[in-house]
């Protein structure tokens, strides 16, 4: 906004900032500022100046935009975390800097301990009666996994899956810490105490349970959590989960696998993961064989001992 003209009442005196040149050599805007001896050219050099400024303030942005990258991008390799994690924790940061400010951010802390603490009691727990309240409208199932907690205890954590609005969800029901004995008929009571207050939601809508082979869990002696589940609500149905499944299909069929194979998975892993240019050199090959344009490259995986 221009101040002389707009208080001169002149027309054009508000607009983009690239128009300010040739507004302040426009005929009106000198007559505007005539009394008011503003030199022409030094407000064109301060102009000028302000634009070099600004260039080199949108480079700064840039390099710190890469810094933030890289710093971030660090951060999963170091923690092996999944690279899926970077926009969500991208939003996360944004979205805490606008609300709390630079100052609160800064000043935050917080331990292993207390976001172990935090999971189970300011989380899971306010949840977990608009959950419960949900099953009343839906069949759901429930996955158990018992594990300890290296910072803390041990817990039971439960999902349960259910239709919701015409749609499949999983959702997390409760993170409940073990006390004491971790038998089958510990658990038992633990997940009785979840849903205390709404036990004819087992009777009447359980239709399935999943765990793994754990033996407070899945007990071959009919003492395991899930044993004791299918006993007494009789219409549940009970499976071992398909990712432990997997894993001990992986587990075990590694060690019938011939030993020659697995030098050459080894080698052609190595071939390609510590070269980059072998990896382009594997993706523009496949461009000539590629049936469907958008499908997926194959990528040499690094080979672990448990795939």
């Amino acid at each position: 906004m221009c101040i002389p003209c707009k208080d001169k009442k002149m027309s054009n005196y508000s607009g983009f900032y690239d128009h300010l040149p040739s507004h302040l050599q426009s005929e009106k805007h000198k007559v505007a500022v005539l009394k008011d001896e503003i030199e022409i050219p030094e407000a064109v050099e301060s102009l000028s100046n302000f634009k070099v400024k600004k260039k080199k303030v949108k480079l700064m942005k840039k390099e710190i935009t890469e810094s933030i990258r890289i710093d971030l991008t660090g951060f999963l390799l170091e923690n092996e975390l999944s690279f899926i994690l970077a926009p969500k924790l991208s939003s996360f940061f944004k979205k805490n800097l606008i609300n709390y400010g630079q100052q609160a951010v800064n000043e935050f802390t917080i331990s292993d301990r207390l976001a172990s603490q935090i999971a189970k009691e300011a989380i899971c727990n306010p949840h977990k009666k608009e959950i419960i309240k949900d099953l009343g409208n839906s069949s759901f199932s429930l996955t158990f996994d018992a594990s300890s907690d290296y910072y803390g205890p041990s817990y039971l954590c439960i999902h349960v899956r259910s239709i919701k609005s015409g749609k499949i969800v999983t959702r997390l029901l409760s993170l409940s810490e073990i006390k004491g004995s971790s038998t089958g008929e510990a658990l038992f009571e633990i997940l009785q105490n979840v849903f205390i207050g709404s036990e004819h939601l087992l009777s009447t809508n359980l239709v399935g349970v999943s765990s793994d082979q754990g033996s407070n869990v899945c007990s071959k002696k009919d003492k395991g959590l899930t044993n004791r589940i299918i006993e007494k609500y009789e219409q549940t149905c009970g499976t071992i989960d398909l990712c432990h499944c997997f894993n001990n299909i992986c587990k075990y069929s590694l060690k019938k696998f011939p030993l020659e194979l697995l030098k050459l998975v080894k080698k052609i892993s190595s071939h390609f993961g510590s070269s980059s240019l072998r990896r382009a050199n594997f993706r523009e090959v496949q461009k000539d064989f590629r049936e469907d344009e958008f499908s997926d490259f194959l990528k040499a995986l690094p080979y672990v001992s448990h795939r």
